[in-house]
């Protein structure tokens, strides 16, 4: 992905060559591929470029998908050189797709998880899903226990083989020892304890929102908490009087920077939100007195938003018959594994699939250049692995942009393994795809967001990254970074968002953004240009401002009323309710432990 501007990205001192004819630029040990109709393509390299050359290659066998089949590699007039071509092709593809580690490794993983309480019901060789003589179904690779209740007192243990090659689609069994680590619908992990008004789940701020969290300073409340600790100011007060809206674009980096970021975070966290009893309406309703609402109050005199009161759900509590204080899931897979792309369900995954050569569903379409885009899946027009894929044109875009690559390389992997069936090509690709998005969120996004210097101190670095799997490690996303750190690209999101000619890398129009939230329209005529423009034009800096799309104008054009809600204000009303403490508990907290 090019998230430096242009002119940053081709003077960069490291040295490499363009090669239009094979559409392809070699920059150190990554290839750059250029898609057919997009500006600019995946990097498809794993940090020892395994997966860079294995598509290479496959591309260079096969001579580019659509062409002539007479010309694959298993003709019989196969020449001396793409003989030698399909075995280079082959021992990558092993190297690449077959179960790493070794056999006194596997054989101590399984006897220490069924000795030692684990939570994991291990199954022996011989017993699995890939030793009775037929080709694995979806839900061999993917148990799929009632998740809601998997992480709870009292729940079954999951069954996990460890012959199963690829990743499930729950993120189940990823850790033989804690098979529920980074699981979908497990819970937030914390870096410090919550803090809550009661000490057990009630918002700081008020004890009934829908009466207590007044901007007025100094109204009495007889249902308030009278901890000064419990009192904190309204939310939409604190967007409107720390985070205006102020135009500073970073001429550093592209708007994809901003752009990927979203698309990660869906790939790695969704805290859902509680759902009202039928006939109950919103939590701004003054009959409806609901435990799951958490109305935002809005102050007298409100230039942009003529209401009292912004609708709030709190989120889906996690165990609550566990957990004595009140804890939040993780309704997707923690993992960097494109679950934005292939769904995070067994049923999702399923309803996303063609069922034949491997292949994801699209919508035959013109995209702007004629490329294929999201399906359309019962009243979804866009439908892509995570709810949130039509939230706004650009993020549509990039779930539709993996989508194609998806379906890119199955149909290399199959070409050039015939022997494949439609489960193991996609399964093969969906591990290569995953590895495309580790990829670039590790060598190329995470060193411009957080500096090349840094990511290498924390061993982030695709050359420092550890070559061994260690189970001790828990990747279950912690509650801070979701709801409050990793949005700090909120930032970093521009208003008027700029097309650019794919040919031309010229711009050729422009959207607003608070009149497409949930509107494919634009995406549907214009996904390339899309792409273009997040290439091409800047993002916003990284500051204490935010644009007037997201403070004052978030889902206007979907409000009958054209009345906008306050992204900012819903940040920190999120952290809130999540029972986040501030900066000073905060920094208290981790110094004395």
């Amino acid at each position: 992905m090019v998230f430096l501007n242009s002119s940053t990205f081709f003077k960069s001192r490291v040295g490499g060559r363009l090669d239009i004819k094979k559409k392809m630029w070699r920059w150190r040990n990554c290839f750059i591929l250029i898609l057919p109709g997009v500006v600019s393509g995946l990097v498809v390299a794993d940090r020892k470029g395994s997966v860079g050359k294995f598509l290479a290659l496959l591309e260079e066998l096969n001579g580019g998908v659509g062409q002539d089949n007479s010309r694959l590699p298993y003709s019989s007039a196969d020449s001396p050189s793409a003989v030698r071509l399909r075995q280079q092709v082959l021992g990558l593809t092993e190297k690449i797709l077959t179960l790493g580690g070794s056999p006194w490794e596997e054989a101590a993983a399984l006897e220490a998880a069924q000795s030692g309480g684990s939570g994991a019901k291990l199954l022996k060789k011989g017993d699995g899903p890939l030793n009775q003589g037929h080709v694995p179904g979806m839900e061999d690779y993917a148990p799929d226990p009632p998740m809601h209740d998997a992480g709870c007192e009292g729940a079954l243990p999951v069954s996990c083989d460890p012959a199963v090659p690829f990743r499930t689609i729950t993120g189940l069994c990823n850790n033989l020892f804690h098979p529920l680590w980074g699981s979908a619908s497990s819970r937030l992990a914390r870096f410090v304890p919550p803090v809550y008004a009661d000490g057990m789940g009630s918002p700081r701020g008020s004890y009934r929102p829908t009466i207590c969290d007044r901007a007025e300073v100094g109204e009495e409340c007889p249902r308030c908490f009278t901890d000064p600790k419990a009192q904190l100011p309204n939310a939409r007060l604190v967007s409107r009087m720390i985070h205006p809206s102020v135009n500073i674009a970073d001429r550093r980096v592209t708007h994809m920077v901003a752009q990927f970021g979203q698309f990660v975070d869906h790939d790695i966290a969704l805290s859902p939100e509680m759902e009202l009893e039928e006939g109950e309406g919103d939590c701004c309703n003054p009959l409806v007195d609901d435990p799951g609402c958490f109305p935002i109050l809005v102050p007298e005199g409100d230039r942009f938003i003529p209401v009292d009161c912004l609708d709030f759900k709190r989120s889906v509590v996690f165990c609550q018959k566990t957990y004595e204080v009140r804890e939040q899931m993780n309704a997707i897979t923690a993992f960097v594994d494109a679950s934005n792309v292939y769904g995070s369900s067994v049923d999702v995954s399923l309803e996303l699939r063609e069922t034949e050569g491997g292949l994801l569903r699209v919508l035959d379409g013109d995209g702007g250049g004629g490329g294929d885009l999201l399906p359309m899946i019962g009243d979804d027009p866009a439908a892509g692995g995570d709810v949130r894929a039509r939230e706004q044109p650009g993020l549509t875009s990039m779930h539709a942009l993996f989508v194609r690559e998806h379906n890119r390389v199955a149909r290399l992997v199959g070409m050039a393994n015939q022997d494949l069936g439609d489960e193991e090509i996609y399964q093969h690709t969906r591990r290569i795809v995953g590895a495309q998005m580790q990829n670039i969120v590790y060598s190329h996004w995470l060193p411009v967001v957080l500096g090349q210097l840094t990511v290498r101190e924390l061993g982030l670095a695709p050359d420092y990254l550890r070559d061994y799997y260690d189970p001790k490690l828990d990747p279950s996303i912690r509650n801070g970074f979701s709801t409050a750190a990793f949005r700090f690209g909120h930032s970093m999101i521009q208003g008027m968002l700029e097309l650019f000619s794919v040919d031309s890398l010229r711009k050729v129009s422009n959207f607003q953004l608070r009149e497409n939230f949930f509107d494919p329209s634009v995406y549907f005529d214009h996904m390339e240009e899309i792409i273009a423009g997040l290439f091409q034009q800047n993002a916003q800096r990284m500051d204490m401002f935010v644009t007037e799309d997201l403070s004052n104008f978030l889902f206007q054009n979907l409000d009958p009323n054209g009345i906008g809600m306050d992204l900012v204000a819903r940040n920190i009303q999120r952290g809130r309710d999540h029972g986040l403490p501030g900066t000073y508990y905060t920094t208290t907290y981790v110094h004395s432990n």
